[in-house]
């Protein structure tokens, strides 16, 4: 499709000269979001960006320049007790989390599954829902991990999707603690490798493989600085 192409930029810290590109993915995220919460009935001022800056990485559609939709991706380990802990798991009970780890426990947080307004349904002639999962799927296939979360909004039908393209449900109907009841799922390897092709596969693997990963800019990471100094 032409214009299209799949962005994965840091959290933080993107190469100089692709600072623009890691800007307009956040403009995305914190516009979309923003509207989200107003729905929801939250104060201004909810949404904080350490929630986008603390991600390990971001997928991300562009149409030309524009971002028009994303994904967060975070590594997670189940095997400490923070894991458990974790914010967003506060949802989740321990037999969710047993379900999630039951393929291994090289484990990704996949959040903040994002479409911009201006590409729901179907403006750009194909659903960039579909779309985005797909390659929320891709991604993960080589990320490495063996298991990914996923908690959506039920009144978007997301979870719909995210089935489409081989997820497994781990809860029906869970309270989000925004107001609305989420869907827990979760991508596993050996499941999703093995699924058939979706209408859009074409195009998700045409845009992985010419796919822009910006790199995080830091040269020496303050642990590793600071292990040097020791």
């Amino acid at each position: 499709m032409e214009g299209l192409r799949y962005v994965i930029v840091p959290g933080q810290w993107p190469e100089k000269e692709k600072e623009s590109v890691y800007r307009e993915v956040y403009r995305c995220w914190e516009q979309t979001w923003t509207e989200a919460f107003n729905e929801l009935g939250k104060p201004p001022g909810f949404l904080k960006s350490d929630a986008f800056t603390r991600q390990d990485f971001i997928g991300a559609v562009f149409k030309e320049n524009e971002c028009l939709a994303l994904c967060f991706y975070r590594w997670a380990d189940p095997k400490m007790e923070t894991f458990s802990k974790d914010s967003y798991f506060s949802n989740w009970g321990e037999t969710h989390i047993m379900k999630l780890r039951s393929h291994g426990d090289h484990i990704i947080v996949c959040s903040n599954f994002t479409v911009a307004k201006n590409a729901r349904r179907t403006t750009l002639g194909f659903s960039m829902k579909d779309l985005l999962m797909g390659l929320v799927a891709k991604t993960f296939l080589h990320s490495g991990a063996e298991g990914m979360t996923a908690a959506l909004r039920r009144d978007r039908n997301v979870q719909g999707a995210c089935g489409k393209w081989g997820a497994e449900q781990i809860a029906y109907e869970v309270p989000s603690g925004h107001g609305d009841t989420v869907e827990l799922m979760g991508f596993f390897h050996d499941v999703i490798a093995s699924h058939p092709p979706q209408d859009l596969s074409g195009l998700v693997e045409e845009l992985w493989e010419s796919r822009m990963v910006v790199l995080d800019r830091r040269e020496v990471y303050p642990l590793a600085e600071l292990q040097k100094a020791a």
